[in-house]
Order: C-alpha cells, then structure tokens, then sequence
C-alpha cells in the first residue's frame, strides 16, 4: 500500500535507506529543529513497517505529532487503511492514543488535567525517551513540567540483604502474568510490580536467564571440579548432550534455579549450601541488571 499520500517531506524509500539508526538520528535532528514535518514523516513510516512490539510507544507519538498539525482526516485514514496492524494492541494504549492526539491538537493552550497527564508520561521511565522527542516546544505550555531524570540509569547496586535476594529467588518461579510482572527497579534498587507495557528503563523483569556455562563455572570455583560434573551430569540428558564438557561450556541451556535446586538437596548435607545457592542465583540475577551498557 502506497504511504507516500501521507508523507510531507520525506520518501518512503529515502527513510527506507537510512536504517533504523538513520531514522531515529532523523528524528532527533527533527526535533532539535522544530520540524514537525519531518517527525511526523519519521512516525508514519515506523507505524507502516513496524509492529506491535513498537507500538505501544508509537501510536500515542504518531497522534499527538497528527494531533499537533491538525491532521485528524489523514491520521484516521491512515489508521483505516492499516486497521489490521492495530489487532492486539491494549486497550490502555489506544486510550493514551486517543489522549495525546487531544493534547496535541490543543497545544499549547492545555488545562491542568492534561498538564499533569504529559508530566506523569514525562516522569516515566517507560515513557520519557518519546516525550523528549515530541515535546521540544514544552516552553510554550502554562507551566513548566517535571521530567524524568535520566541520572538515575547510572545508578548501580552492588550490595543485597540476604532477605532481598531470597524475595528475587523466590519470584523466580511466580507464574507471570503480563499485566502484574515482578520487576527488579535498578533505579531504586526495590522489586516493584508493572504491566509489560509500561515496563521502562533500568527495570528488569524478574526471571532467571544465566546460562548453564556461568553455572557450572560458578560450582566449579565454589564446590570443585567433582561437584560442576555431578550436575552436569544431571542435566545434560535433558538437553541432548553427549559430552560433558560441551555441556559445562554450553552458553544457550537455561536450567530453572528451583530445578537445579530441587536436584541440589540429593547433593548437599549443609544446608547452608542450598541457602548459598539460592542466594548465588538471585545474586546473578542482579549482577546483570546492575550491568551498564
């Protein structure tokens, strides 16, 4: 389907050959700018060739930048002509959808309810790297708004209470639901509960990911070389493997932490060491989000 009636100032296939990188440097060159133009172009095509992953934090950009240029014909076009793409989306995104496209089309001449409603998004972790996007004339608003601060993503822990990481082990194992997700909040270092979508920077959903090779590297070092190949011995049936070196080495095995401590307890006489197991776990866990790209 053709897109290029609701492109102003850019291409389909010129957007198509700057990349992903080149596209979002586009848009915050845009923004830097002023150009609504250019970021509603930028927004068009992401929504055209992207899919529901993205969406969340699209489609309320997409309207409030549509909102903003008086668009309200093309934008429900638009979403008619791809009304497929828009199976599956939550409820509560259409509603921030609905939300900023109101905000955008009164800018900036918004009452207190809808300046606390940007502030909130603003504040977000989950939300603010769009908001800085579309908000490059908040100065024109009737009053300042608060932000998120972005110091907190250098925040890193490196130290965890015995009880904290008996909470992380133990919700290791909760059955998730996607609108109720234990989290790990780097931010404040605290478990908080989130719906998946809203889930932001520096927060971490609650589920062991290490792979068997930092396992068996970590019994090796802490219980010896004769402990590491017990459990390889173990496991490595279920996986399909022959060999137990391959096994220890193996950097795509996930075994689940209340498995291998089940398994554990026929090992171990101290349970000390099952505690201290437990707690290595949740450790690595932490260890990663605690991790700065």
């Amino acid at each position: 389907m053709d897109i290029q009636k609701y492109m102003l100032k850019h291409s389909e296939l010129e957007l198509k050959n700057l990349g992903v990188q080149g596209r979002f440097d586009l848009r915050k060159n845009a923004s830097d700018n002023k150009d609504l133009d250019t970021l509603q172009d930028v927004a068009t095509y992401r929504f055209v060739n992207g899919s529901v992953a993205i969406y969340i934090d699209l489609l309320p950009e997409l309207a409030y930048l549509y909102g903003k240029a008086k668009r309200v014909n093309d934008l429900k076009a638009l979403f008619n002509d791809y009304s497929w793409a828009m199976f599956g989306i939550p409820q509560s995104c259409i509603e921030k959808t609905n939300n900023m496209f109101a905000i955008g089309y009164t800018f900036p001449y918004l009452n207190e309810n809808q300046l606390d409603y940007l502030e909130e998004l603003w504040c977000n972790s989950s939300s603010f790297e769009w908001m800085d996007i579309i908000m490059y004339d908040s100065y024109l608003l009737p009053r300042k708004l608060n932000r998120f601060d972005k110091s907190q993503l250098e925040i890193v822990h490196t130290e965890f209470s015995d009880e904290f990481l008996y909470e992380i082990y133990n919700l290791f194992d909760e059955d998730k639901d996607e609108y109720d997700l234990p989290c790990y909040d780097r931010k404040s270092n605290s478990i908080i509960r989130k719906d998946y979508e809203d889930i932001g920077r520096g927060e971490y959903v609650i589920d062991y990911s290490g792979t068997y090779d930092q396992v068996s590297k970590h019994l090796t070092e802490e219980y010896g070389e004769e402990c590491a190949n017990y459990f390889a011995k173990l496991f490595m049936g279920q996986f399909y493997f022959e060999d137990i070196e391959k096994f220890k080495a193996c950097n795509y095995v996930i075994v689940p932490p209340s498995l291998f401590i089940d398994k554990a307890r026929l090992y171990f006489k101290d349970g000390n060491d099952l505690e201290n197991l437990k707690k290595w776990f949740a450790k690595d866990f932490l260890k990663k989000c605690n991790e700065l790209s």
